[in-house]
């Protein structure tokens, strides 16, 4: 579970802005408290919220703050793999300043393990090197200022350790590798619940790169790589969206190598490998045939090349969703509404809010366009999340319920499509000039 999350000087976020997910100062906590994580260890503060979702014109920068999680989670689980003076190459700085665009970009953020601990991490880093990187955790039951050290680095690699550190101290590790990525290949028990917590409680969907890591995980549904009761959930959400589906299957396919030419060319043997790999299987749906009114047999469907392209996305959606909800992952995803009826939207966003479906406490963290779904009936104000862009290009985040005088009966739908929350693009069509 994240508890908040800070970004500076990374893409169009020049300043610090961070996205709290706990509790506002200024909503009581039996208002919608189902909408709520609620935990005995003193050490997690306040609660946390279920979900969380991101409001703003486009362009705003919505993306962005998501992106900057992915981020995150991408260096360390991949920076271990850095060759020595390679750039970094998530390092997107702030690029329209004059002095942003050369300066660290720094991510922090808070979160429960699996292990029922609460961290901090924290990474500062330019083109080509970890200027800094420290990770504290929380003693449980404790107040919240009594947190400790697991290890902090800086930029000549030189690591200081915890007295509660265990595990090898002695590292040869590059100068724009992290510490922690090494957790993913020898056994450093401080850090693998953490490195953990990257690797399989998170699942990030950035817009128009879903497809592949989606689609991967509706194979192993359906494969059993995944437990076997899966394939029955997700086979189950798929029917309550009234998709006509009735079940799924994968059909695996001969692909024959020698075709693999281009201009009469072969293709190297990398490029043959990840063709192999994608067309390995193809996700099979299953149809009913009626004739005359009456069911009379069934009709198999190729998912990618037949299917509408909201299925293809509810169902990648699904999968993770099935996978979070079992083990109390957290999800995140960028334009949820995308090919989605706004009423699927709400079916998804439902299943985390009800504490029978979500009895692990995942949570979901998404961005969209969707203005029906900017609703108190549906969330707190502290879960509503607006994203402005300035003039001078630079994107900032604040939550609804930091906003003062919204009264109980405020129709808030109304008043953002007003602009009275700010976040809403400021369209001048007197701008546009049209061929004569």
């Amino acid at each position: 579970m994240i508890i908040k999350f800070t970004v500076t000087n990374f893409r169009s976020i020049h300043g610090s802005e961070t996205m709290m997910f706990q509790t506002g100062e200024s909503i009581n906590q039996k208002t919608k408290a189902e909408n709520l994580i609620f935990n005995d260890d003193k050490s997690h503060g306040k609660p946390l919220i279920r979900s969380g979702v991101l409001f703003g014109a486009n362009a705003s920068g919505k993306s962005n703050f998501l992106r900057a999680i992915k981020t995150l989670e991408t260096m360390v689980l991949k920076s271990s793999e850095y060759k020595l003076d390679s750039t970094i190459p998530t390092y997107e700085p702030f690029k329209l300043d004059g002095t942003s665009k050369s300066l660290p970009c720094t991510f922090e953020i808070d979160f429960v393990a699996k292990d029922g601990i609460r961290y901090n991490y924290l990474v500062e880093f330019d083109q080509t090197r970890i200027l800094r990187e420290e990770l504290n955790f929380f003693e449980r039951n404790r107040k919240l200022n009594r947190h400790a050290l697991l290890f902090s680095r800086n930029q000549d690699i030189r690591i200081q350790f915890g007295e509660s550190y265990q595990g090898e101290r002695e590292f040869n590790i590059l100068e724009n590798q992290l510490l922690l990525s090494r957790a993913g290949l020898e056994k450093l028990p401080s850090l693998t619940e953490v490195y953990r917590f990257f690797s399989s409680y998170l699942f990030i969907e950035i817009s128009h790169s879903f497809e592949d890591a989606l689609l991967k995980k509706v194979e192993e549904i359906l494969t059993g790589e995944l437990l076997p009761r899966y394939k029955h959930s997700l086979i189950s959400l798929i029917k309550a969206a009234d998709t006509g589906i009735i079940d799924l299957f994968t059909e695996s396919l001969n692909v024959d190598r020698a075709n693999f030419y281009l201009d009469n060319d072969p293709l190297d043997e990398r490029n043959i490998k990840i063709i192999l790999n994608k067309n390995r299987k193809r996700i099979k749906t299953i149809h009913p045939v009626f004739t005359n009114g009456v069911e009379t047999g069934v009709e198999f469907f190729d998912l990618l090349r037949e299917e509408s392209t909201g299925t293809i996305k509810l169902l990648g959606i699904a999968a993770a969703i099935i996978d979070a909800l079992d083990d109390g992952s957290t999800v995140i995803i960028d334009e949820l509404d995308k090919h989605l009826h706004p009423l699927l939207s709400r079916m998804i966003i439902n299943l985390f809010h009800d504490l029978e479906s979500n009895p692990h406490n995942a949570q979901l963290i998404f961005s969209t366009h969707d203005i029906s779904l900017f609703d108190r009936d549906l969330f707190r104000r502290d879960q509503i999340f607006l994203v402005d862009k300035s003039l001078e290009g630079k994107s900032t985040i604040r939550r609804l319920s930091d906003i003062k005088g919204i009264s109980k009966v405020v129709p808030i739908e109304k008043w953002y499509m007003a602009g009275l929350f700010k976040a809403v693009p400021s369209t001048n069509p007197y701008l546009i000039t049209l061929p004569e």
